[in-house]
Protein backbone atom coordinates (compact mmCIF):
# COMPACT_ATOMS: atom_id res chain seq x y z
CA UNK A 1 0.00 0.00 0.00
CA UNK A 2 1.29 3.68 -0.85
CA UNK A 3 1.52 5.93 1.64
CA UNK A 4 -0.87 9.25 1.02
CA UNK A 5 0.98 11.87 -1.35
CA UNK A 6 2.53 15.09 0.60
CA UNK A 7 2.73 18.15 0.22
CA UNK A 8 5.90 19.08 -1.16
CA UNK A 9 8.38 21.31 0.73
CA UNK A 10 11.48 22.39 -1.42
CA UNK A 11 14.63 24.53 -0.54
CA UNK A 12 16.98 25.76 -2.94
CA UNK A 13 20.21 23.34 -3.63
CA UNK A 14 23.34 25.08 -2.52
CA UNK A 15 24.68 27.57 -4.58
CA UNK A 16 20.82 28.17 -6.20
CA UNK A 17 19.64 31.17 -7.24
CA UNK A 18 16.76 32.29 -5.24
CA UNK A 19 15.11 34.33 -7.05
CA UNK A 20 15.43 31.59 -9.91
CA UNK A 21 14.27 28.66 -7.42
CA UNK A 22 11.29 30.67 -5.98
CA UNK A 23 10.24 31.06 -9.76
CA UNK A 24 10.30 27.23 -10.33
CA UNK A 25 8.96 26.49 -7.09
CA UNK A 26 5.24 29.01 -8.06
CA UNK A 27 5.32 27.46 -11.48
CA UNK A 28 5.39 23.75 -10.56
CA UNK A 29 5.53 22.73 -7.05
CA UNK A 30 2.68 25.41 -5.34
CA UNK A 31 -0.15 24.46 -7.77
CA UNK A 32 0.83 20.49 -7.35
CA UNK A 33 0.49 21.33 -3.33
CA UNK A 34 -2.75 23.47 -3.91
CA UNK A 35 -4.65 20.72 -5.96
CA UNK A 36 -3.51 18.59 -3.10
CA UNK A 37 -4.87 20.08 -0.42
CA UNK A 38 -8.19 20.95 -2.03
CA UNK A 39 -8.53 17.39 -2.58
CA UNK A 40 -7.81 16.59 0.82
CA UNK A 41 -10.88 20.06 1.62
CA UNK A 42 -13.22 17.76 -0.89
CA UNK A 43 -12.45 14.42 0.87
CA UNK A 44 -13.18 15.83 4.39
CA UNK A 45 -16.37 17.39 2.93
CA UNK A 46 -17.58 14.58 1.55
CA UNK A 47 -17.28 12.45 4.60
CA UNK A 48 -19.09 14.99 6.54
CA UNK A 49 -21.94 14.99 3.92
CA UNK A 50 -21.92 11.19 4.44
CA UNK A 51 -21.83 10.84 8.27
CA UNK A 52 -25.14 13.20 8.14
CA UNK A 53 -26.87 11.04 5.79
CA UNK A 54 -26.21 8.19 7.85
CA UNK A 55 -27.34 9.76 11.06
CA UNK A 56 -30.80 10.97 9.13
CA UNK A 57 -30.97 7.34 8.40
CA UNK A 58 -30.71 6.13 11.93
CA UNK A 59 -32.68 8.81 13.23
CA UNK A 60 -35.54 8.09 11.14
CA UNK A 61 -35.62 3.89 11.97
CA UNK A 62 -35.75 4.95 15.38
CA UNK A 63 -38.32 6.92 15.53
CA UNK A 64 -40.44 3.92 14.93
CA UNK A 65 -43.45 3.43 13.89
CA UNK A 66 -46.82 5.59 13.35
CA UNK A 67 -48.97 5.07 16.34
CA UNK A 68 -51.69 2.71 15.77
CA UNK A 69 -55.33 1.46 17.71
CA UNK A 70 -55.88 -1.64 19.27
CA UNK A 71 -58.99 -3.20 20.45
CA UNK A 72 -59.39 -5.96 23.16
CA UNK A 73 -62.42 -8.51 23.95
CA UNK A 74 -62.63 -8.50 27.15
CA UNK A 75 -64.37 -11.76 27.72
CA UNK A 76 -61.47 -13.43 25.40
CA UNK A 77 -59.33 -11.53 26.07
CA UNK A 78 -58.08 -10.88 22.46
CA UNK A 79 -56.87 -8.09 21.07
CA UNK A 80 -56.65 -7.19 17.88
CA UNK A 81 -55.68 -4.01 15.23
CA UNK A 82 -58.41 -1.31 15.18
CA UNK A 83 -59.06 0.11 11.66
CA UNK A 84 -59.92 3.41 13.56
CA UNK A 85 -57.42 6.39 13.09
CA UNK A 86 -56.05 9.35 14.52
CA UNK A 87 -57.70 13.07 13.28
CA UNK A 88 -56.89 16.54 14.16
CA UNK A 89 -59.85 17.98 16.27
CA UNK A 90 -61.39 20.93 14.95
CA UNK A 91 -63.33 22.98 17.63
CA UNK A 92 -66.66 23.87 17.46
CA UNK A 93 -68.77 26.32 18.24
CA UNK A 94 -70.20 24.55 21.32
CA UNK A 95 -66.73 23.87 22.32
CA UNK A 96 -65.30 27.29 22.25
CA UNK A 97 -68.30 28.39 24.32
CA UNK A 98 -67.71 25.49 27.25
CA UNK A 99 -64.04 26.83 27.40
CA UNK A 100 -64.65 30.40 27.52
CA UNK A 101 -68.09 30.15 30.14
CA UNK A 102 -65.03 28.56 32.19
CA UNK A 103 -62.62 31.22 31.67
CA UNK A 104 -65.28 34.29 31.84
CA UNK A 105 -66.84 32.85 35.03
CA UNK A 106 -62.90 32.33 36.86
CA UNK A 107 -62.89 36.27 35.52
CA UNK A 108 -66.20 37.53 36.80
CA UNK A 109 -67.21 35.09 39.84
CA UNK A 110 -66.89 36.57 43.27
CA UNK A 111 -67.07 34.49 46.52
CA UNK A 112 -67.56 35.09 49.52
CA UNK A 113 -64.37 34.30 50.91
CA UNK A 114 -62.36 36.92 48.58
CA UNK A 115 -59.08 35.20 49.48
CA UNK A 116 -60.48 32.27 46.84
CA UNK A 117 -61.35 34.63 43.97
CA UNK A 118 -57.75 36.45 44.06
CA UNK A 119 -56.07 33.40 44.65
CA UNK A 120 -57.27 30.67 42.85
CA UNK A 121 -59.86 32.13 40.37
CA UNK A 122 -58.16 34.96 39.39
CA UNK A 123 -54.65 33.62 38.36
CA UNK A 124 -56.80 30.18 36.73
CA UNK A 125 -58.31 32.75 34.54
CA UNK A 126 -54.78 34.81 34.05
CA UNK A 127 -53.20 31.59 32.92
CA UNK A 128 -54.67 31.48 29.96
CA UNK A 129 -54.26 34.87 28.70
CA UNK A 130 -51.42 35.85 26.34
CA UNK A 131 -50.22 39.12 24.69
CA UNK A 132 -52.44 42.31 25.09
CA UNK A 133 -54.94 40.39 27.54
CA UNK A 134 -52.35 39.86 30.24
CA UNK A 135 -52.40 43.55 30.85
CA UNK A 136 -55.80 44.12 30.30
CA UNK A 137 -56.41 41.40 32.84
CA UNK A 138 -54.31 43.50 35.75
CA UNK A 139 -56.05 46.86 34.44
CA UNK A 140 -60.02 45.07 34.23
CA UNK A 141 -59.32 44.30 37.99
CA UNK A 142 -57.01 47.24 39.32
CA UNK A 143 -59.88 50.16 37.75
CA UNK A 144 -63.07 48.78 36.59
CA UNK A 145 -63.72 45.79 39.28
CA UNK A 146 -62.36 46.40 42.21
CA UNK A 147 -63.75 43.01 44.34
CA UNK A 148 -61.31 43.55 46.92
CA UNK A 149 -62.37 46.64 48.07
CA UNK A 150 -66.45 45.82 47.53
CA UNK A 151 -65.41 42.84 49.82
CA UNK A 152 -63.75 44.99 52.35
CA UNK A 153 -66.78 47.49 52.31
CA UNK A 154 -69.56 44.84 52.15
CA UNK A 155 -68.46 41.79 53.75
CA UNK A 156 -70.14 38.61 52.65
CA UNK A 157 -70.80 39.66 49.34
CA UNK A 158 -70.58 37.29 46.46
CA UNK A 159 -71.86 37.47 43.06
CA UNK A 160 -72.30 34.20 40.33
CA UNK A 161 -72.34 34.25 36.86
CA UNK A 162 -75.16 32.91 34.19
CA UNK A 163 -74.54 33.14 30.32
CA UNK A 164 -77.05 34.57 28.55
CA UNK A 165 -75.71 34.05 24.80
CA UNK A 166 -72.70 33.77 23.18
CA UNK A 167 -72.11 34.09 19.58
CA UNK A 168 -68.90 34.54 16.93
CA UNK A 169 -67.67 36.74 14.45
CA UNK A 170 -67.79 34.91 10.63
CA UNK A 171 -64.23 33.59 11.38
CA UNK A 172 -64.96 31.89 14.50
CA UNK A 173 -62.12 33.56 16.18
CA UNK A 174 -63.87 36.43 18.33
CA UNK A 175 -66.53 35.71 20.96
CA UNK A 176 -69.62 37.92 22.40
CA UNK A 177 -70.73 36.55 25.70
CA UNK A 178 -73.57 38.35 27.47
CA UNK A 179 -73.68 37.20 31.14
CA UNK A 180 -75.87 38.20 34.06
CA UNK A 181 -74.01 39.08 37.24
CA UNK A 182 -76.32 38.05 40.37
CA UNK A 183 -75.13 39.90 43.28
CA UNK A 184 -75.55 38.88 46.81
CA UNK A 185 -74.41 39.51 50.50
CA UNK A 186 -74.97 37.03 52.94
CA UNK A 187 -76.61 34.45 50.50
CA UNK A 188 -79.03 37.12 50.06
CA UNK A 189 -79.17 38.74 46.55
CA UNK A 190 -79.37 42.29 46.18
CA UNK A 191 -78.90 43.24 42.58
CA UNK A 192 -78.10 42.34 39.03
CA UNK A 193 -76.56 43.55 36.59
CA UNK A 194 -75.54 42.97 32.69
CA UNK A 195 -72.14 42.97 30.51
CA UNK A 196 -71.03 42.14 27.28
CA UNK A 197 -67.83 41.00 26.76
CA UNK A 198 -65.83 40.60 23.41
CA UNK A 199 -63.22 37.86 23.50
CA UNK A 200 -60.54 37.45 20.66
CA UNK A 201 -59.32 33.88 21.50
CA UNK A 202 -57.03 31.17 19.99
CA UNK A 203 -56.15 27.43 20.37
CA UNK A 204 -52.68 26.36 20.85
CA UNK A 205 -52.15 23.40 22.94
CA UNK A 206 -48.75 23.30 21.79
CA UNK A 207 -48.43 26.26 24.43
CA UNK A 208 -49.63 24.36 27.47
CA UNK A 209 -47.10 23.71 30.29
CA UNK A 210 -46.98 20.59 33.03
CA UNK A 211 -50.48 20.11 34.94
CA UNK A 212 -52.33 22.30 32.53
CA UNK A 213 -54.08 20.00 30.37
CA UNK A 214 -56.46 18.52 32.56
CA UNK A 215 -57.98 22.37 33.19
CA UNK A 216 -56.95 23.11 29.47
CA UNK A 217 -56.91 20.72 26.85
CA UNK A 218 -57.07 22.37 23.50
CA UNK A 219 -55.04 25.11 25.10
CA UNK A 220 -57.56 28.20 24.61
CA UNK A 221 -55.74 31.44 25.27
CA UNK A 222 -57.53 34.87 25.85
CA UNK A 223 -55.23 37.89 23.33
CA UNK A 224 -57.56 40.22 23.68
CA UNK A 225 -61.24 40.80 25.63
CA UNK A 226 -62.87 43.73 26.80
CA UNK A 227 -66.42 44.22 29.17
CA UNK A 228 -68.75 46.50 28.73
CA UNK A 229 -72.34 46.99 30.60
CA UNK A 230 -74.86 45.47 28.73
CA UNK A 231 -78.89 46.75 28.40
CA UNK A 232 -80.10 45.29 25.86
CA UNK A 233 -82.56 41.75 25.32
CA UNK A 234 -81.39 39.12 27.87
CA UNK A 235 -81.58 35.92 25.88
CA UNK A 236 -81.78 32.05 26.94
CA UNK A 237 -78.41 31.07 27.63
CA UNK A 238 -76.94 29.27 24.81
CA UNK A 239 -73.89 28.08 23.13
Amino acid sequence: MQAPAQAVALTPPPGAAATGFQKYFQAYVEPRNLNLRLKQMLGGLLLVVVCQTWAIVVLSHSAGKVPYFIERDKASGAVYLSDKVATVFTPEAANKTYFLRIWVTRLEMMKADISVTVNVDHPAAFAWTIGAAKNQFTSYFDNDDKVVDIAAKYPGTSRQIIENSTSYSPDGKQAYMIITRVWSINGVEVKRDQKLLTISFIFAPETLKDGEQGDNPLGMRIKDFSVAPYYGPSLGAQS
